[in-house]
């Protein structure tokens, strides 16, 4: 066997062998990206909900409602589903067209933030 076919065999071996390993590499970050997503839709996606509240509340709601408008003595919010009615109230108002889990995400975040109220069973959470 010749030195130039000797070194072509050993770059067509060295070349297997890293692909091999680049394919081992990818197979392992495959395999976090589906634990980290699973450990998402199991723990996460609550808080990543909330977050979205938040934020909703905050590009949307919070240049007229300051903290004080939740706490007044005259407040339209008594319970849960007054709370949630006026979310959904205020959204048609100013025409943001939310879906039934953002009202309830902004809902949830006021809930958690300010008001505390019981949340019935059987009701939307």
């Amino acid at each position: 066997m010749s030195e130039t076919s000797r070194i072509l065999i050993g770059e067509k071996r060295l070349e297997g062998d890293l692909r091999s390993r680049a394919m081992t590499g990818l197979l392992l970050q495959l395999r976090l990206l589906v634990f980290v997503a699973c450990g998402w839709l199991a723990v996460g996606a609550p808080a990543w909900a909330q977050g979205r509240g938040e934020t909703l509340y905050a590009m949307h709601c919070s240049t007229c409602h300051r903290a004080e408008m939740h706490w007044r003595a005259k407040r339209a919010v008594t319970d849960w589903p007054s709370l949630q009615a006026e979310v959904r109230k205020w959204q048609v108002v100013a025409s943001l067209a939310w879906t039934e889990d953002e009202v309830l995400d902004v809902a949830r975040y006021l809930n958690d933030s300010i008001y505390h109220f019981e949340l019935a069973s059987g009701l939307p959470q």
